[in-house]
């Protein structure tokens, strides 16, 4: 039985929420414990929720053929299927092919050089390193829990190497390289000797093409182009990964975000600038800003990296609500030395980041490098079946220059309410069973040790607004009212206003009543004995099971 992935809906859920178009081909440095580092973003629908709903093999009748990957004679794609108890269905495909002929599942993977293959899921990630302290022996070799297989991975980013294990390793102190200094990485490593590699052919040997994307729902336009690799198998089976926006007038990628006049724009950034907690002066009054790194490393990119970055805009505790800019690469050097408030002091940090600046080396860009879009949520078709309860929604981009896109990364939404929905453990009448609820705030820790009176008598539910998705209903909330499976209740809020107290009570372990102030970003409502449940069966039963090659 394998896990529920939470799909990376987050940023396609309400219209006032950023609007992400998912990247193409990443890779990177690994472990054992993580995704293959040269593997291409093959889905559109993976989550990180990793509770299981039961499981059901039900078949996916009716459910449109997906348009986005087919299966060859070799090579076929592995859905799973979402079922709604009323009557909605989703196909979801999470990047996982079945190889017949070698009768195991495997993900599409740069091997370097152009050449692509489906290399195995069920494998161990070996690192390259070295058996001395001086970093002259080299060696592979793994840490961690061990995985049992015989398939092993190694190689740099891009340049992926699958062979199978034959012999039993060793135990040792393992090391690495890094800036001309060995450093010693592990005393309990299993060390191996180099696999043999398995060739191209048993790998499939898919090849890469990248073109503008011809599906009927990613139209490009003068400016802005929808751009997507297609990787063909030799058995004639296909798949399209999730396309990309290309600025053409300049060659450079980007995604769409709110900005601060209220319209959404495109930003041509990946990587983000954002405050930092250190400070440029030892009084700790002048705050820096730390650049972060472009996430992941394209395989084989067909473009340069944007060195534009993004930021967020505002104070809004909640970072989907918050407006962004795209800014220009730093114009001044990086501060080579920094502050940090510890201890109610302001010392100097003992080790600086590399990639610190000052506010003023961020310029922003022109408006002419970011035009204006218009984002809407729209029902969407793709491999699902609307329900009495449930219809599938996803986001729609249109520019005056013709580009209309809708993201293949569809997303359950409630009718009753208008609000998208996430498949989670609820407590009902019948038990705790898995359900379709609504994305709203969260609460763990209800109606506990907060109050309105110095006597510390009037219980207060504290609701804190940060906890919400941008857009969301106010007037519901989910609490943990399972704290050993993690199970929720949906509740609504109040009906009487929120308190407007200046400060609040909490009650101390020795029984003293403290005074402490509102906090700017909750609402305090009185605790009543007439709590409003919102039934369970406002929200769909929900299983999930996988779909036979």
């Amino acid at each position: 039985m394998k896990s529920l992935a939470a799909r990376p809906v987050a940023a396609f859920v309400v219209p006032l929420g950023a609007l992400l178009l998912l990247s193409l081909a990443h890779c990177g440095d690994g472990s054992e414990e993580t995704r293959d580092p040269a593997a291409p973003d093959a889905s559109s629908d993976v989550t990180t929720d990793t509770k299981k709903p039961a499981r059901d093999a039900s078949p996916a009748a009716a459910l449109p053929d997906s348009l986005t990957e087919r299966a060859g004679t070799r090579f076929q794609p592995l859905y799973s299927l979402e079922t709604y108890d009323d009557g909605a269905r989703r196909k979801v495909f999470e990047g996982v092919w079945y190889d017949a002929q070698e009768r195991r599942r495997c993900t599409l993977s740069s091997l370097g050089d152009g050449r692509w293959g489906c290399v195995p899921i069920d494998r161990m990630y070996l690192q390259k390193g070295f058996r001395d302290a001086a970093c002259t022996v080299p060696v592979l070799f793994a840490t961690g829990t061990p995985k049992s297989t015989t398939y092993a991975s190694w190689g740099e980013a891009c340049t992926t190497k699958v062979g199978i294990v034959t012999t039993q390793p060793t135990v040792g102190s393992a090391y690495t390289n890094e800036d001309g200094r060995c450093y010693q990485r592990s005393t309990t490593a299993r060390l191996y000797a180099e696999p043999t590699a398995l060739d191209d052919a048993a790998l499939g040997e898919f090849k890469r093409t990248s073109a503008t994307s011809e599906l009927p729902t990613e139209r490009s336009g003068t400016r802005l182009t929808v751009v997507t690799d297609t990787f063909t198998g030799p058995d004639g089976s296909f798949a399209s990964m999730n396309p990309v926006v290309v600025d053409h007038a300049r060659d450079v990628e980007g995604r769409f975000y709110p900005g601060e006049d209220g319209n959404y724009h495109f930003l041509p950034a990946e990587r983000w600038a954002s405050e930092s907690l250190g400070f440029v002066d030892d009084a700790c009054t002048e705050s820096l800003v730390n650049l972060g790194s472009v996430p992941g490393q394209r395989c084989e990119a067909s473009r340069p990296v944007s060195t534009n970055a993004l930021q967020h805009v505002g104070t809004d505790p909640r970072s989907d609500c918050r407006p962004v800019r795209a800014v220009a690469a730093p114009t001044k050097p990086v501060v080579p030395t920094v502050y940090l408030v510890s201890s109610n002091s302001c010392s100097l940090m003992s080790y600086p980041g590399t990639d610190t600046y000052t506010k003023d080396s961020f310029v922003e860009l022109p408006r002419s490098e970011t035009p204006e879009v218009t984002n809407e949520i729209v029902a969407s078709d793709a491999r699902a079946v609307h329900g009495e309860k449930i219809e599938f929604r996803a986001p729609r981009a249109t520019s005056l220059d013709g580009l209309d896109q809708t993201s293949r990364a569809s997303v359950p939404y409630l009718r009753q309410y208008g609000l998208p929905c996430d498949i989670q453990l609820a407590s009902g009448q019948d038990g705790v069973e898995f359900r379709c609820l609504p994305r709203v705030a969260t609460i763990f820790s209800y109606g506990t040790n907060v109050y309105a009176d110095a006597a510390c008598k009037q219980r207060v539910l504290r609701f804190e607004t940060w906890t919400m998705t941008c857009g969301a209903d106010p007037t519901l909330y989910k609490v943990v009212t399972d704290h050993d499976l993690y199970a929720y209740t949906v509740f609504r809020r109040p009906a009487a206003p929120p308190l407007g107290q200046p400060y609040y009570y909490w009650l101390g372990d020795d029984g003293s009543c403290n005074p402490s102030d509102a906090d700017k970003y909750s609402l305090y409502y009185a605790v009543t004995a007439t709590e409003s449940v919102v039934p369970a069966t406002d929200f769909p039963l929900v299983t999930v099971g996988d779909l036979a090659p």
